[in-house]
């Protein structure tokens, strides 16, 4: 990014307009895996078969929503700016954050903070609720 006027950058400031544009691209790389949206439900291109999200709740600061994901579905390194809490209820998956990879399974839970990226790949068909803490747009919106 080039600033106005001819002015001059600090290191720092340059840093955060690089890591905002970063976070962009990969928020931009997990809605390019839409498929469709309709109502409350998404549809993700992860693999052979859609990983499906389902928006339970999308009110008071909160979105939860339900997720099916089938055997061999990856999601690419990707943002969110809310937190994000992801409960395991069947299945197993690995995520990939800040370089170390966490394993899950049923009754598992892992938290990524705001804006961490993070990959995840479900080995077995997986079902998950996912919470994210302010309501994030584009968590499956029950108001649909």
């Amino acid at each position: 990014m080039n600033p106005p006027n001819g002015s001059v950058l600090s290191p720092e400031t340059q840093m955060s307009i690089d890591r905002l544009e970063a976070l962009n691209t990969q928020l931009d790389a997990l809605e390019s895996l839409v498929l469709l949206r309709d109502g409350a439900t998404v549809l993700y291109d992860t693999g052979d078969e859609p990983v499906i999200g389902h928006g339970l709740m999308h009110e008071d600061g909160v979105a939860v929503q339900r997720a099916f994901c089938p055997a061999g579905s990856k999601f690419p390194d990707h943002t969110h700016p809310a937190i994000e809490h992801l409960i395991v209820y069947k299945g197993r998956m690995t995520v990939h954050m800040l370089g170390e990879r966490h394993d899950v399974g049923k009754g598992d839970v892992v938290t990524i903070p705001p804006l961490t990226p993070h990959a995840i790949e479900c080995h077995d068909e997986t079902l998950l609720i996912g919470v994210t803490i302010p309501a994030e747009e584009g968590y499956p919106d029950v108001s649909g």
